[in-house]
């Protein structure tokens, strides 16, 4: 498995290419460290998923929340999404890793629960963040469709993003 850091950008980082994946570095001494996660998550049909750690920084830094991921790697991991699973709790979430940025869609297929879409670019500066409720009884979802510009989707609890005052801007902390 590869490894790619996406690091909080403090404006004077010093540029650094790892894994093929273009992002800055920081001083961490001035970066909050990340929570420390404590779920079971991922279960049932996710549990043999690579899990990483999502910490959500503002421009300077400080956390505004995190979240243990499931990660999707592949067009069919991608495919299932969330749909094989009945909730997740709070504190988890799954990252849908794609190859390069681009215009990304997600629907609510199947879903029993509503989530939040983070859309973030190739450096994890967030592009655009969609609350997509869960569907009503009588529909199937595959209406609810939700779009940005990003090379990372992380879907988490439905107002998660909102909870937790992330914005278009912040960035995504993560390793793969």
């Amino acid at each position: 498995m590869h490894r790619r850091r996406l690091l909080a950008s403090l404006g004077a980082g010093v540029p650094a290419t790892l894994a093929g994946c273009l992002g800055g570095t920081n001083d961490a001494a001035s970066d909050e460290p990340a929570p420390e996660i404590e779920t079971d998550w991922p279960t049932g049909p996710y549990a043999d998923y690579p899990t990483t750690t999502v910490t959500v920084r503002s421009d300077d830094g400080s956390v505004r929340g995190a979240v243990r991921a499931a990660v999707a790697e592949t067009p069919p991991e991608r495919e299932i999404g969330l749909s094989a699973t009945d909730s997740m709790p709070s504190e988890g979430g799954m990252l849908y890793v794609h190859d390069s940025v681009g215009q990304r869609q997600y629907d609510m297929q199947d879903m029993d629960f509503g989530v939040d879409f983070v859309f973030a670019d190739g450096e994890g500066t967030i592009t655009a963040i969609r609350n997509a409720p869960a569907p009503a009884a009588d529909e199937t979802g595959t209406e609810q469709q939700y779009a940005g510009t990003a090379q990372y989707v992380l879907a988490v609890s439905y107002q998660w993003t909102d909870d937790n005052a992330v914005a278009t801007g912040d960035r995504l902390d993560f390793e793969l």
